[in-house]
């Protein structure tokens, strides 16, 4: 077993290849593993730090018990008690809530409905996107703020709430994108183990035209 500062390095070298499958491999030897994997939630790299929200997602599916106490850490994370350290805590939910859906089960809506913090809204919409997958009907219940967020002050928001809405697929959202269109603000979205750089209106507009093929 190794420290926590070299089993958490040795994660970061795998998470920069993508090589997750190296980061599960250590799970039977390496107790700290969950540790190790969410201080990079916090990584000042920002592409290490969403590819360690897909790590969480890979460890509840294939770990669930090592993973399982890291669920009650994220939801105290995005308490104000928390000292609003939690800005990943939405994010990491969400991708357990993907692979291991019955997990969150409990606290899914805790998820979807939170709106205490301001600086923890961008994750909260990437996460309300990331769930639809698996409690579509939960996340449909956000769309009237979704709609609201697309006339936020704040562009990168405005773009994220885009993709939400995109996500989630129900068209009577279309309108309300509309008016988005020629919104030129920038907006980073994590996509495919990647960070995608968009205007929010290009999002918008990706976003009806999910709506309209379905």
């Amino acid at each position: 077993m190794v420290t926590v500062a070299a089993l958490r390095g040795k994660v970061r070298d795998s998470l920069r290849t993508r090589d997750y499958e190296a980061v599960l491999g250590l799970a039977g030897s390496e107790r700290n593993l969950a540790r190790a994997v969410t201080s990079l939630l916090y990584e000042r790299e920002e592409l290490i730090r969403w590819r360690a929200v897909t790590m969480v997602g890979k460890l509840a599916e294939a770990e669930p018990e090592m993973a399982r106490p890291l669920i009650g850490r994220f939801i105290w994370w995005m308490n104000d008690e928390s000292g609003g350290i939690g800005w990943s805590s939405a994010p990491a939910l969400a991708e357990i809530g993907r692979t291991a859906p019955s997990m969150i089960r409990e606290n899914v809506r805790v998820v979807i409905h939170y709106r205490a913090e301001r600086i923890l809204f961008p994750g909260v919409l990437w996460a309300i996107g990331r769930l639809t997958g698996t409690y579509r009907r939960e996340t449909e219940e956000a769309i009237p703020d979704l709609l609201g967020f697309l006339a936020d002050d704040d562009g990168a928001l405005r773009g994220l709430a885009a993709w939400a809405l995109g996500e989630i697929g129900n068209p009577r959202a279309i309108d309300g994108l509309k008016g988005l269109l020629q919104d030129g603000h920038p907006v980073s979205i994590y996509q495919g183990e990647s960070l995608a750089a968009k205007e929010a209106g290009a999002v918008a507009a990706e976003a009806i035209e999910k709506m309209t093929a379905r």
